[in-house]
This record gives C-alpha cells, sequence and structure tokens, in this order.
C-alpha cells in the first residue's frame, strides 16, 4: 500500500519548478476538538487491547482531558441565500 501511494505521488502533476525557485509549504492548521476526539478513540481503542494482552500495565490514553467539542447549527439554504 505504500509502495502505491509513494508512486502516486511520484506520478503527480506538480507544476515543475525553475531552477532556483522554492516550493512553499502549506501553512499547517491547527486540528479541531473533533478531530482531536476521534483521534483520541481510535488511540484508547489501541491501547485498551493492548493493555487487555498485557502489552501495557495501564492505558495512559484515559487520563487525558479533551476539549469540548461545539456543535454547529446546520445553515439552511433558502431560496434567498440560494439567489444570493
Amino acid at each position: 500500500m505504500l509502495r502505491r501511494l509513494v508512486a502516486a505521488g511520484a506520478d503527480s502533476n506538480k507544476k515543475k519548478l525553475a531552477e532556483g525557485e522554492v516550493r512553499r509549504k502549506k501553512s499547517v492548521k491547527p486540528l479541531s476538538p473533533a478531530r482531536v476526539k476521534r483521534v483520541h478513540a481510535v488511540l484508547s481503542s489501541a491501547m485498551g487491547g493492548a493493555v487487555k494482552r498485557k502489552h501495557l500495565s495501564f492505558n495512559p490514553v484515559e487520563h487525558v482531558e479533551l476539549l469540548r467539542v461545539t456543535l454547529r447549527k446546520p445553515l439552511v439554504w433558502t431560496a434567498a441565500r440560494v439567489a444570493r
């Protein structure tokens, strides 16, 4: 799988840089609380399995305090908004 991903990246249609030109890095966005919660769930599950198989003596992810996830109200597309 990794070889296929690397090969796909090598074959991409990226713009060729002129001599002396440098590709700028994309700005790194902070992770949203919802994304952190999903990653935490995956890590917690993996660590819990390691504790059950006695690879770990305790689950360190259990003691992590997460930020609150605020639910956004969905934006309703009214006829006026569609026209705008």
